[in-house]
């Protein structure tokens, strides 16, 4: 029999059962509402807290930053790792801002380790990823400085200097800097003494202006120095590197924001697979070198994505489940009241296979009808569930949300409806299968004398 011909069947039967085929309809349109708002809900919750997060890290107010903090006496970043780090950065120099460094002098107190911080008004940057800072005098800091005692230095710095020594220092000038550490161990005191001569090359102003919104967190340093200068300069025996900041900004680059964090993703996990892992004394416990908000943030946020787009999947699963065994009964039903009518066709010659498919047709129908009025319906209700959605985002996002003009929106993929009817289709049909190849096999005859 043609398709046409089983198709022209399956119709009839629906139209002499209006009512079973109303029920049929009106089952699929509701739970075909609700899979398809909750998948709908739960795909938008999820691309728009991405796209929050994408947003952010490309605007001018974000700055995203590779770090290492770590003060344990083994593992974590040595001044021998300073090259390999720079070896990593070097491959992606377009993406890297400036690299900053804090040194502590690290020493044993008894059963304990004390450390104090050294330079804290130094900016220990690497001269080979050069900031633009906001010269006044001079110019500023190159390449070509690196591993040279040439340094910036802020207006507040030279007026202290002017106001102790009674010399203005300007570019050119040369100076020793010179400053003692109170070091305190087992109720003995010493000091740690540095004389380290400097090149002024540049005076900057005070706050290091980024851009028109931003300020960098280390507004307070007066001297700009370089870590591999300084490096060896110092007694390295007790003097540890421990903060490491690898700054960039997304909104100062030309690169989609895709490539840029898959950029970053592989400058931090190759600077953990180059770096010892730092090791706490007081538990043993170990944790990687380096770490990245930005990236643990979009990780999270991915993660939690596919989670809630999972439940949604598995309660949209169950929703159906729920309702198969009305359709499929329904479907029973109609056979049951068409029984004259098939033992006729039989009786005309119409085979297991044509018997199945007009029943197969007839189910196909009556879903796609009710979940194509669902769709319609949900764009309906699209307003009040964007709404929902909205507010949802707003008060887990809200530290973001403060500093972009983030515009949502409500997404209605065209898979959703598709696979809304594939899942009930499938599931319908193996839900009776059974029952159908136990009324293709029976006897015309036999049909047609029972309903006689």
């Amino acid at each position: 029999m043609r398709f046409i011909d089983r198709y022209k069947i399956s119709l009839h039967n629906i139209k002499n059962n209006k009512s079973r085929s109303i029920l049929t309809t009106v089952i699929v349109f509701v739970i075909s509402i609700l899979v398809m708002a909750i998948m709908c809900f739960a795909i938008s919750f999820s691309s728009n807290n991405n796209k929050i997060l994408r947003e952010y890290y490309q605007s001018d107010k974000s700055q995203i930053s590779i770090n290492y903090s770590g003060y344990s006496e083994s593992g974590g970043f040595g001044y021998d790792n300073i090259q390999s780090l720079e070896t990593t950065l070097n491959k992606y120099p377009e993406y890297i801002n400036d690299v900053n460094y804090q040194l502590i002098y690290y020493y044993k107190n008894g059963e304990y380790y004390n450390y104090q911080q050294l330079f804290y008004n130094f900016k220990i940057s690497d001269y080979n990823y050069p900031k633009t800072y906001k010269i006044v005098q001079g110019r500023n800091i190159i390449k070509s400085d690196s591993n040279t005692n040439k340094v910036l230095v802020s207006e507040d710095y030279v007026d202290s200097y002017y106001r102790i020594n009674d010399v203005l220092l300007a570019p050119g000038s040369t100076f020793i800097y010179h400053q003692e550490y109170p070091i305190y161990a087992q109720s003995i005191s010493t000091n740690i003494i540095y004389d380290i001569p400097f090149e002024i090359v540049g005076i900057y102003e005070n706050e290091e202006n980024i851009n028109d919104n931003y300020y960098y967190y280390g507004s307070d340093s007066n001297i700009v120095v370089d870590i591999n200068y300084l490096s060896n300069s110092i007694d390295k025996t007790n003097t540890k590197i421990s903060s490491i900041v690898i700054n960039t900004f997304t909104s100062q680059t030309n690169f989609e924001f895709n490539d840029f964090y898959n950029a970053l993703n592989d400058i931090y996990k190759e600077l953990n697979n180059n770096t010892p892992k730092i090791v706490y004394n007081y538990n043993n416990k170990e944790r990687d070198a380096f770490s990245c908000d930005a990236i643990s943030t979009m990780r999270i946020s991915n993660i939690v994505g596919w989670i809630v787009i999972g439940f949604a999947g598995f309660l949209s699963l169950v929703l159906i489940l729920l309702s198969i065994g009305s359709l499929a009964n329904t479907i029973m039903i109609s056979v049951n009241k068409n029984k004259k009518f098939i033992g006729l066709l039989k009786a005309l010659g119409l085979d297991g296979y044509d018997l199945k498919s007009t029943i197969r047709l007839e189910s196909i129908t009556t879903i796609v009808l009710g979940v194509l009025i669902a769709f319609v319906g949900l764009f309906i209700i699209r307003i009040p569930l964007s709404n929902l959605n909205e507010q949802l985002l707003t008060n887990v996002n809200s530290m973001y949300l403060n500093d972009i003009n983030y515009k949502f929106s409500f997404e209605i993929p065209f898979y959703i409806p598709l696979g809304t009817i594939a899942v009930f289709i499938l599931l319908t049909l193996l839900f009776s299968h059974s029952s159908m190849s136990n009324i293709s096999k029976t006897d015309p005859m036999a049909v047609i004398s029972e309903v006689a």
